[in-house]
């Protein structure tokens, strides 16, 4: 029960670091998140590496702006998915090395073009893009859902620790599971009702589109040159083969 709770105060946190409004708001969330979407593909995809490895130098470009700019908090998932590829590919160190060393150099670069893009443009700026594809009102509560999924997640632990309190025997591995599924069900049932009124809140109070003409300079072109740079070099590789 600790090491859940402990699962479940990492995803508050990553969430956190996550949800932010970006340093970067005159860039066009839109075109960053399509060739966001476009790298992430041609990093997983590509057969060689070093579409990968040139996601990875970018990324540390941009990261760096963001270091700069006094923005730590993209360090923390980088972290938990550079761990978590590591004990998923533990098994193919021993038969396998050079796929193990695939997959953790093509999972943290996506990871790592995916973490920093999100924080210099902002995940609601970035949800916001997805009304090209879907309507409006998703949108805009997928936008909501990542701002409040860490007080979410802290309130499953706080389920999680009461059920176990209440408990009078001892359950079964599969009586646990289907415990915690139900309360997960649950969290995110709430997180998206939640979301939904804040959404409708936030539309009863605005008396019709406002539009902001943003101007835009070089700096707007920042968050989305590492993607497009992985992009080129994916073409090119794929010319060379």
């Amino acid at each position: 029960m600790r090491a859940l709770k402990e699962v479940f105060e990492l995803i508050a946190e990553t969430s956190e670091a996550l949800a932010s409004e970006g340093i970067f708001k005159n860039a066009n969330p839109k075109v960053t998140f399509f060739s966001l979407l476009i790298a992430i593909g041609v990093v997983s995809t590509s057969p060689s590496l070093i579409p990968a490895l040139v996601a990875l130098l970018a990324s540390s470009v941009l990261a760096l702006l963001l270091y700069l700019h006094g923005d730590k908090a993209f360090i923390k998932p980088l972290a938990v998915v550079a761990g978590m590829s590591l004990v998923i590919s533990l098994p193919l160190l021993f038969t396998a090395r050079e796929s193990a060393f695939a997959f953790i150099i093509r999972t943290l670069a996506s990871t790592a073009l995916s973490v920093v893009t999100i924080r210099s443009v902002g995940w609601r700026r970035m949800a916001k893009a997805l009304e090209v594809l879907f309507p409006e009102g998703f949108s805009e509560v997928l936008g909501l859902l990542l701002i409040h999924a860490s007080s979410f997640a802290r309130s499953l632990i706080s389920m999680v620790l009461a059920r176990e309190a209440r408990r009078l025997r001892e359950m079964g591995l599969k009586e646990e599971w289907r415990g915690l599924a139900s309360s997960v069900g649950e969290l995110l049932n709430k997180a998206n009702n939640k979301a939904e009124r804040v959404s409708m809140a936030v539309k009863a109070r605005t008396f019709g589109e406002v539009e902001v003409k943003e101007s835009r300079s070089w700096t707007s072109l920042l968050p989305v040159m590492p993607s497009l740079i992985v992009i080129a070099t994916g073409v090119l590789t794929i010319a060379k083969v």
